[in-house]
């Protein structure tokens, strides 16, 4: 094996807002940060959590919003505001709209489950705004349990997350 003589170059960092259909995932990255957006639908299932694998990441799609921060003084882990040192709470992902229910039945939860509505996706203008919007009917982990989010993504570094039609009809997963 003979390495080429000729010196390579960095590659510029990629900015910008990208969606990701097949994944119902919204990607921006700008200077030194990435924002994801996680969604799911009919047709993209909620997370990987098959067999005892994942076992409670059943809300890791429910509009998750993940802020990770490039940091040359602390860890990027720190610096994004996500230190777990007591543990994490599977019930409170950031940025997810969820159901309070126990760690037991969100473990029970073992398929590749998609939900009832079709709407999730978004669309980008001139590389770095765009909107990200899904819509959850839920039909499997929690009956009853509907929400619309919609995200909202700006030039100017900023970001703007609604939620609306959060309903419930469990009185027990509150």
């Amino acid at each position: 094996l003979q390495l080429s003589s000729t010196t390579s170059q960095v590659a510029e960092t990629l900015s910008g807002l990208q969606i990701h259909p097949f994944s119902s995932l919204a990607s921006w990255r700008n200077n030194d940060c990435l924002v994801s957006v996680k969604g799911y639908s009919n047709y993209v299932w909620h997370s990987e959590n098959c067999c005892s694998r994942n076992k409670h990441g059943g809300y890791d799609s429910h509009g998750q919003l993940n802020i990770l921060v490039e940091s040359s003084s602390t860890s990027s882990q720190e610096a994004s505001g996500l230190l777990y040192e007591d543990g994490y709470l599977w019930n409170y992902v950031p940025g997810a709209t969820t159901a309070d229910i126990s760690t037991t039945d969100l473990g029970a939860f073992t398929n590749w489950s998609t939900q009832t509505s079709t709407f999730a996706g978004g669309v980008v203008q001139n590389n770095n705004t765009g909107v990200f919007a899904m819509e959850l009917i839920d039909n499997t982990l929690i009956s009853g349990f509907n929400f619309k989010k919609s995200f909202f993504f700006f030039n100017n570094n900023q970001i703007v997350a609604l939620g609306s039609g959060i309903t419930n009809t469990s009185s027990s997963n509150t």
